[in-house]
């Protein structure tokens, strides 16, 4: 599994990495990471992530050390990812007034919203949902699919390899 972090506070991402470690403790799972606006939107444009892990409030770029809320550029950044607008996104912030007000739009975009408290355990729970749900994405073997023999016509124009038609047990079937 493939893993960006986006944080800028040294403590909040030792516990998420801590976290982390925990539920890959074979190494199963590769960790990037970005601390500022302008890498992670590079990072987000050039490589495919599982999971996204984001903060809300971040420094513009490296030399700038003033987090700001950067919410909207990231939630845009990922949705006009060619290889990221499908990517599991979680956001953990500490400010419980960032999660009011953007609450809505996280949930608009799909992405799930948790307040950080690093006493508490809600954001662990979260994230370990979110991570259960990139595992089972990540887990197919194979795939059933049913169409009528009009709608299969169209995996006949893919690069998907086809066999020979199947009878099995009244079921006309193409294997793949």
């Amino acid at each position: 599994m493939k893993i960006l972090i986006i944080e800028d506070k040294p403590e909040k991402l030792k516990s998420i990495l801590s976290e982390l470690e925990m539920r890959f403790p074979d190494g199963g799972a590769t960790i990037e990471q970005a601390s500022c606006l302008s890498k992670a939107s590079k990072l987000i444009y050039e490589s495919p992530f599982d999971l996204i892990i984001i903060d809300l409030m971040l420094p513009l770029r490296a030399d700038d050390n003033t987090p700001s809320d950067v919410s909207d550029e990231l939630l845009m950044t990922i949705s006009e990812s060619e290889k990221n607008r499908t990517a599991h996104t979680i956001a953990l912030t500490g400010f419980d007034d960032l999660v009011e007000e953007k609450l809505r739009a996280f949930a608009e975009a799909g992405v799930g919203l948790v307040l950080f408290e690093n006493g508490r355990s809600q954001w662990k729970q979260t994230l370990a949902l979110e991570i259960e749900r990139v595992k089972a994405k990540l887990s197919i073997d194979f795939l059933i699919i049913c169409a009528l023999e009009r709608e299969r016509q169209g995996f006949r124009h893919t690069k998907a390899s086809l066999g020979d038609p199947v009878n099995s047990h009244g079921f006309d079937c193409v294997p793949m």
